[in-house]
């Protein structure tokens, strides 16, 4: 029987709950993003839908804008106010947090689930919103219902684009290579101008970004990293290899780097790796995510002769705070790591 190198995971608090049920699926599906020109984010440009062009006029209610997409230019409502959004945590999380909330999106039980473990008031919101189908069986006739004057979409999602555009204007987006300029973007498409709120939230960021890390100058930039995780019957993935993923993202501000041991997957989404192969993706600090129960015993006992196995740095984190691209989970990763390294700095000495 194989003995488990004991590690010390990330406790959660007791109002945190069990959010691994998720449905791989859609997981991967909604992963597949096209990645647009210019390094930012799949919109294309806001054409004249600029926050300060003279269409965006409070009073010009019905006052229209071009916008390029992944799919080519919409002719979109200046200040829409009926909004379908066709991915939950892409579109619906994101437009919510500027002040906009959509009459109608796709979200699926487990992905309502993961919401609930993070803001329970903005789940119980996006629960009571009318069903409109999932992305691989769009109910179009509960979607003109809803009388959209916007759809938005993804561009994993374009073969319902000619269904959908004859209901309302919509456009379909690639996904986020910059997780704050997409958010901006999003909000300037939804007709928000003045996104204080988000401004806020992002200049918390960059403060606490700055504070954290001044706090450990000297680790950050010798620190590498690389998150795991075990799906279902022993499918194992790496994850966090893209630059729009939010802890990508926070690690790169900070300074730190991911593992040498995982640079060929750098630009990948979720690259799966065989069993065996797990205890060459080494890193000082190892995160895991593990679904649909546990960690896989296995996969523990394989990590045993790393580095991380034997500094006790494996740390479990919970996927619903660490996957979606917005503010909120990059928020989010910085306040676990403030508890993380509160129990002391890393041992960034490992050699990879």
């Amino acid at each position: 029987m194989h003995q488990i190198h004991p590690f010390k995971p990330w406790e959660l608090t007791a109002t945190d709950l069990d959010t691994r049920e998720i449905d791989l699926a859609e997981l991967l599906t909604r992963r597949r993003f096209i990645i647009g020109a210019g390094g930012l984010l799949g919109v294309a440009a806001l054409g004249s839908c600029g926050a300060d062009d003279e269409a965006m006029a409070p009073t010009a209610t019905t006052a229209t804008c071009v916008f390029s997409h992944a799919l080519g230019e919409t002719e979109v409502p200046a200040k829409p106010e009926r909004i379908i959004a066709l991915s939950a945590l892409e579109l619906m999380w994101p437009l919510f947090q500027v002040g906009v909330e959509p009459v109608g999106v796709d979200i699926r039980s487990g992905t309502l689930e993961q919401l609930r473990t993070i803001d329970p008031a903005l789940a119980d919101r996006a629960g009571a919103l009318p069903p409109i189908g999932g992305n691989d069986a769009l109910n179009l006739e509960a979607i003109a219902a809803l009388n959209p004057d916007l759809i938005i979409g993804m561009s994993w999602q374009a073969e319902s684009y000619d269904d959908l555009s004859q209901i309302a204007p919509t456009v379909m987006l690639d996904g986020a290579t910059d997780i704050v300029a997409w958010q901006r973007e999003l909000a300037a498409l939804a007709g928000v101008a003045d996104n204080d709120m988000l401004e806020e939230r992002i200049a918390e960021y960059d403060a606490r970004v700055a504070t954290l890390r001044e706090q450990y100058l000297d680790m950050w930039p010798n620190l590498e990293w690389t998150r795991l995780a075990d799906f279902y019957a022993g499918n194992f993935y790496v994850l966090d290899t893209f630059p729009g993923d939010p802890a990508f993202k926070v690690f790169a501000d900070l300074g730190a780097q991911q593992s040498s041991t995982v640079a060929q997957f750098t630009g990948q989404e979720l690259p799966a790796i065989s069993l065996e192969l797990i205890p060459e993706y080494d890193a000082d600090v190892i995160f895991i995510t593990a679904y649909p129960e546990a960690i896989n015993p296995q996969m523990l006992t394989l990590l045993e002769p790393t580095f991380a196995s034997q500094s006790n740095q494996i740390i479990e984190v919970q996927h619903a705070r660490w996957a979606w691209r917005n503010v909120e989970t990059l928020l989010l990763i910085l306040d676990d790591l403030e508890v993380m390294l509160a129990d002391g700095v890393w041992d960034v000495s490992g050699d990879f």
